[in-house]
């Protein structure tokens, strides 16, 4: 009976979003990337409340990761634009 007992209540799986060794910043920039599927890094930066030279080099990292992508910007865009890419879908 005991032996049954344990077996029902077995610890579940880690998440496999533990395993991705984000930073904290990482990770909220991904969760806003979630949120929404597109995003300038001034937008970023003004939706956590911080200067844009905070989060391009943090955006950087997360597209050498192959998390995230810079967007090309066209003529008709006023700026890049960032998103989800690769593993970060």
């Amino acid at each position: 009976m005991m032996k049954g007992l344990m077996l029902s209540v077995r610890v579940p799986e880690p998440h496999p979003w533990l395993d991705l060794k984000l930073t904290r910043e990482q990770l909220r920039i991904m969760l806003l990337l979630y949120s929404k599927v597109r995003s300038s890094p001034e937008e970023v930066a003004a939706s956590f409340g911080v200067p844009r030279a905070n989060v391009t080099g943090t955006i950087d990292r997360l597209v050498k990761k192959g998390m995230a992508a810079v967007a090309a910007r066209s003529p008709l865009q006023k700026r890049a634009g960032v998103r989800r890419s690769g593993c970060g879908r």
